[in-house]
């Protein structure tokens, strides 16, 4: 009993750990994306392609997280949600890539 609530406690502290690392990281987006609001030189598209391109990756990367480190099982509307916002990754980024002109 004592082996199970100790297991028990160390799968929390690594949840833990890995919930702190998600914090850390959705930091560093968002100042990334403060900077490159606060340019100027920048349009108004492109910071809105900008800004669908940051959602889209924040839903992606934590729907792995959950699914992948937490062992969430998704439902049946999450995976058609995943294959909606998937995508949406790579094109908003190609699209900030090469811009049409």
């Amino acid at each position: 009993m004592i082996i199970l609530y100790l297991s028990y406690l160390l799968t929390l502290e690594i949840k833990l750990m890995y919930t702190q690392k998600l914090h850390d990281y959705f930091d560093i987006i968002l100042q990334i994306f403060k900077r490159y609001i606060m340019n100027s030189d920048k349009s108004m598209s492109s910071s809105i392609v900008f800004l669908c391109f940051l959602v889209a990756s924040i839903a992606t990367l934590g729907s792995l997280f959950f699914s992948e480190i937490m062992h969430f099982v998704p439902c049946s509307m999450c995976w058609y949600q995943r294959i909606f916002m998937y995508p949406l990754v790579i094109i908003f980024l190609v699209n900030l890539l090469y811009p049409d002109d």
